[in-house]
């Protein structure tokens, strides 16, 4: 009996035998998925890449102004509103590609240090000193725009390191978190002025304090009777405080409203006025500034 040819596929073998094949991203998905996984935080909200160039130092020391850029520096990668470029490794690349600081205005300079650094943001500008006197200039610049986004002036009166707090209001600003001014003044000049019972200084002084921050305040002077106030800040405070003599027995005082609406006698031991109006900017701008969250004694 003849037997039938068999015929056998070997091409079908091998492509049974053949692995499955895996189906990769393509490598343009891979580079904006790590793009923004360095770009967006774990709330899914962008956050931009700022460098900060080294602040021009007028009528200061070279190392002063360095350190006073070092401490904007540190309060903006506080706040957590920015991927802020270490000092290191941005003089590191300005080096390498030739940088020089100077020639071009602020905008020029900024710009064309941001593109070299790869950067969406940077921050910069300036302090000078006239006599006693401070001047603060800082601006924020879109790399890509060349624009100016946010400008910040400010003039202080006192010892250099009482900008330091100032430029702690100003990383707070750039960041786009909501403050308000608190100033506190009193009569006599000089008492001591404590913030949940750690002492900020001696009035007057003065600083923006964060939007909802809530804590009490306590005015001291030996002889005077203390003067206290819970407060949450929704809005600018003035405070003026008179303080009382511990001889007198008074039990009323009046609480004077803003803008002269009205006046109410209560109970209290001082005079105080508060004011939301913003008109004065300018008497509280030299006042010596606090440390804010407060950490004295």
């Amino acid at each position: 009996m003849a037997l039938a040819p068999v015929t056998l596929d070997l091409n079908r073998e091998q492509r049974t035998m053949q692995k499955p094949k895996i189906s990769l991203p393509p490598p343009a998905f891979l580079f904006f998925f790590f793009i923004g996984f360095f770009f967006v935080d774990s709330f899914g909200q962008f956050k931009p890449h700022v460098a900060i160039l080294n602040l021009e130092g007028r009528e200061i020391s070279e190392d002063e102004a360095a350190t006073l850029t070092d401490q904007l520096r540190g309060h903006l990668v506080n706040l957590g509103a920015f991927i802020v470029l270490e000092r290191g490794k941005m003089e590191n690349i300005l080096r390498e590609q030739g940088f020089q600081q100077s020639g071009c205005t602020l905008t020029e300079c900024a710009v064309r240090a941001g593109r070299m650094l790869n950067v969406q943001k940077m921050v910069g500008g300036s302090i000078g000193r006239l006599n006693k006197t401070y001047a603060i200039n800082i601006s924020m610049i879109d790399v890509e725009s060349g624009r100016i986004e946010k400008s910040f002036n400010r003039n202080y009166e006192g010892e250099i390191d009482g900008l330091l707090e100032i430029l702690q209001d100003i990383a707070l600003e750039v960041a786009g978190r909501k403050s308000h001014k608190l100033a506190v003044y009193s009569a006599p000049k000089g008492a001591e002025v404590m913030i949940n019972n750690k002492v900020i200084g001696k009035a007057p002084l003065a600083r923006n304090v964060p939007s909802g921050s809530s804590f009490k305040i306590r005015v001291k002077y030996p002889g005077y009777k203390d003067w206290e106030k819970n407060l949450t800040m929704t809005r600018d405070e003035d405070l003026n405080v008179e303080m009382v003599t511990k001889s007198k027995s008074s039990s009323r005082t009046w609480l004077w409203v803003a803008g002269g609406v009205g006046a109410a006698a209560i109970g209290a031991t001082a005079y105080i006025l508060t004011s939301s109006d913003d008109g004065g900017a300018n008497k509280t701008a030299s006042l010596p500034p606090f440390q804010w969250p407060p950490s004295g004694k």
